[in-house]
């Protein structure tokens, strides 16, 4: 299906701030050793977080908004009809309450944008656990939490590359040049 021109400027619009919050988000690609999860603790006692703890907290936001944004996009092409491969898949895990059975977790090389949104967008998965929706969406939590600060960095750029390229050349739609 083709995209009206208001969903084009869009498009152009929420990829050109993806890339400006990856581009901030740049320094992630320096924390391996720090995982997404490792600064919510320092968050319960109500005391100002360390230096570097504020620094990771701003680096997960930036990752986090950059996601949202791409994201968006594919949420823009799925309801026009015209979505990637995968996205729906990702997007049934995480909200239908009867899967089929054996269906597994998404793989977050191809939709950490995805589960991203959704984990932002969503409230955090209850103790305990008692659907298999809440479980899957406790899943999502703890493989966002346990991925390094690199990891989602460089995930979410391949996403990025990925879908300019889609845009592109599936879609024509004419981008500003990639930041950073």
């Amino acid at each position: 299906m083709i995209l009206d021109p208001k969903r084009k400027r869009e498009i152009r619009q929420l990829m050109f701030v993806a890339e400006r919050y990856l581009s901030l988000s740049e320094p992630a690609r320096h924390q391996a050793s720090r995982k997404l999860g490792d600064t919510a603790a320092h968050f319960e006692s109500g005391a100002t977080p360390s230096g570097e703890i504020q620094q990771l907290t701003f680096l997960a936001a930036d990752l986090s908004s950059a996601g949202i944004r791409l994201a968006t996009i594919d949420e823009i092409l799925y309801r026009a009809d015209s979505d990637r491969p995968g996205y729906k898949t990702c997007v049934r895990y995480f909200s239908w309450k009867d899967l089929p059975e054996g269906s597994a977790l998404p793989n977050d090389a191809e939709w950490l944008h995805v589960m991203l949104r959704d984990s932002i967008g969503h409230d955090e998965p209850p103790q305990g656990r008692t659907t298999s929706l809440a479980t899957r969406r406790g899943e999502r939590q703890d493989l966002i939490e346990g991925l390094s600060f690199a990891r989602a960095y460089e995930t979410l750029k391949s996403i990025a590359v990925k879908l300019r390229s889609h845009l592109e050349e599936e879609h024509h739609i004419e981008l500003t040049p990639a930041i950073g």
